[in-house]
């Protein structure tokens, strides 16, 4: 036990004595877990430690190619999107890309998408997130939640980034309401 003049002090470095083996531990286990989260990360984000490269997608690697390209079905691109409460973010319930692509949410004109609230970025190996939209949604209206490629800028660009197709030659999406 260190003792010190300042009563004050040898109260604080009492506390310190009584308590170290409960700082080690939790110093250690602070330690352990940003290993394990760095370790996690780099396996979750797939090839290339998750970074995008054109070459691992011929489909993407240029503008002509990626425009002579959206209109072929995607494979293994799912999208589901249930109804959610008014507000400004938008809950992904699962989303399967297998390339960088962008889930953009608009609202319903007619049964078709029309103005884009927001959309947020996901990757292959992400199955669930959320949308920031710009304005919230209101109850009692429809939206649609689309999937776009990203051209691999990692920036949204409706002009841009091209609307994945499913096999029947439709967008891909998912309609929900809100309530």
């Amino acid at each position: 036990m260190i003792y010190l003049k300042n009563n004050h002090n040898y109260i604080f470095m009492e506390n310190i004595q009584k308590y170290r083996v409960h700082i080690i531990v939790g110093a250690i286990a602070l330690a352990v877990g940003f290993i394990f989260g760095a370790v996690w990360k780099s396996a979750d984000m797939g090839e290339n430690n998750g970074a995008y490269s054109p070459t691992r997608d011929a489909t993407s690697t240029t503008d002509s190619e990626a425009s002579s390209t959206a209109l072929m079905p995607e494979k293994q691109v799912t999208l589901f999107v249930a109804d959610q409460k008014p507000g400004s973010i938008v809950f992904v319930e699962n989303v399967s890309v297998n390339v960088p692509s962008w889930v953009v949410i608009a609202e319903d004109e007619s049964g078709k998408p029309a103005r884009i609230l927001g959309a947020q970025l996901f990757v292959r190996g992400m199955t669930i997130g959320s949308v920031d939209l710009l304005r919230p949604m209101i109850a009692g209206a429809t939206f649609h939640a689309l999937i776009y490629r990203d051209n691999g800028d990692n920036k949204f660009d409706y002009k841009v980034d091209t609307p994945m197709i499913d096999a029947r030659g439709k967008m891909v999406q998912s309609v929900f309401d809100t309530k």
